[in-house]
C-alpha cells in the first residue's frame, strides 16, 4: 500500500500543478481579453464579480449566484442564465439568452437588449427594465412586483400568464404583444396598449384608463375591474368586460 501511495503522490502533485497553471493561464486570459474561453460557470458563486464589458456569449451560467455582480455592457448573447441570481446588466447584449426561472429581484436590465430571450418563470421584485428591448422575448408566467419598465419595448413579446403588480409601465410598447391570461394590477401608469392582444387578461386597477391608447388592441375576453367611469376603448377590436366601476 505504501509503495502504491508513493507511486501516486507524484502523479497527484503533477495534476495539481497542471490545474493551478491552467487556472492561472485562464485568469490571465480573462484579465487581458475580457473573455471566458468556453468556461462553464454553472452553479458558481460569482456574487459581486466584475464582468462589465466581458464577452460572455453562450456562457454556461445556469444556477450561478450573480447577485451584486456587474455585467454592464457585457455580451451575453445566447448565454444560459437559467435559475441564476441576477445582478446588473445595464446595456448588456442578452439576445437569445436563457433566463428561465431565474431570481431577478433587484436586478437592473436598463437599456439591455433582451430580444428573443426566454424569461419564463422569472421572479423580479423591484427590478429595473427601463428602456430595455424585449421584442419577441418570452415572458410567460413572469412575476413583476414594484418594478420599473418605463420606455421598454415589448413588441411581439409572449407575455401570457404574466403577473405585473404595482409596476411602472409608462410608455411601454406592447405592440402585438400577447397578454392573454395576464393579471395586471396597479397603479401601473400604463399609457399605451396599441395593437396588444389582451384576450382573457385581467386588469385590476384604479388608474385613469381613459387616457390609454387602445387603438388596434384585441380586447376580446379581457376583464377590466375597478376602473373609472367613462373608460374609452376607441379603436379597439372586440368587446371587453368592464365591471366594478367607480367615479
Amino acid at each position: 500500500m505504501k509503495k502504491i501511495l508513493l507511486a501516486i503522490l507524484p502523479l497527484f502533485s503533477l495534476i495539481t500543478q497542471m490545474a493551478l497553471a491552467y487556472n492561472k493561464a485562464t485568469f490571465e486570459y480573462v484579465k487581458k481579453y475580457k473573455k471566458l474561453p468556453g468556461e462553464t460557470l454553472a452553479d458558481r458563486d460569482l456574487s459581486c464579480a466584475k464582468f462589465a464589458g466581458f464577452d460572455l456569449s453562450n456562457a454556461k451560467l445556469s444556477g450561478a449566484d450573480l447577485s451584486g455582480a456587474d455585467l454592464s455592457g457585457a455580451n451575453l448573447y445566447g448565454a444560459d442564465l437559467s435559475k441564476s441570481k441576477c445582478g446588473s446588466y445595464v446595456g448588456a447584449d442578452m439576445r437569445n439568452a436563457n433566463l428561465t426561472n431565474c431570481d431577478a429581484n433587484h436586478a437592473n436590465f436598463s437599456r439591455a437588449n433582451l430580444s428573443y430571450a426566454n424569461l419564463s418563470g422569472m421572479k423580479a421584485s423591484r427590478a429595473i427594465f427601463e428602456d430595455s428591448i424585449l421584442d419577441d422575448a418570452v415572458l410567460y408566467n413572469v412575476i413583476l412586483d414594484y418594478s420599473i419598465l418605463t420606455g421598454a419595448s415589448c413588441k411581439r413579446a409572449d407575455m401570457g400568464n404574466i403577473k405585473i403588480n404595482y409596476s411602472d409601465l409608462r410608455n411601454v410598447n406592447f405592440e402585438n404583444a400577447n397578454l392573454s391570461k395576464a393579471v395586471i394590477q396597479g397603479p401601473t401608469k400604463i399609457t399605451t396598449m396599441i395593437q396588444a392582444i389582451l384576450g382573457t387578461g385581467k386588469f385590476l386597477s384604479r388608474e385613469e384608463f381613459e387616457t390609454i391608447n387602445f387603438n388596434g388592441a384585441d380586447v376580446l375576453g379581457a376583464a377590466f375591474l375597478t376602473v373609472p367611469r367613462g373608460i374609452s376603448m376607441s379603436g379597439a377590436i372586440g368587446a371587453a368586460s368592464i365591471s366594478c366601476c367607480y367615479g
